[in-house]
């Protein structure tokens, strides 16, 4: 079973554009606590391990921001004419 089957990819692999649309979550070593990001489905929950101790290793939480253009997202939108 292949890597890109598994849906695990790392950053300095060369993807097509399809592939390379995998969202990236930032992994950090129980033990050791080096970081590591890691390309993978939403679904998908794998088994990292540690390049340099080979302990597990935990998804650390991410936000995502998002900023909405344009009128008509709030009641009180700045650029309204009275």
């Amino acid at each position: 079973m292949s890597w890109l089957s598994k849906g695990l990819y790392s950053p300095s692999m060369n993807l097509s554009e399809s592939e390379s649309r995998l969202p990236t979550y930032l992994y950090n070593c129980v033990a050791c606590n080096s970081p590591k990001e890691v390309m993978h489905s939403m679904t998908l929950q794998p088994d990292i391990k540690c390049e340099k101790c080979g302990s597990s290793m935990n998804r650390k939480p991410q936000v995502s921001g998002i900023k909405f253009y344009g009128s008509g997202f709030y009641t009180t939108d700045k650029n309204e004419s009275k």
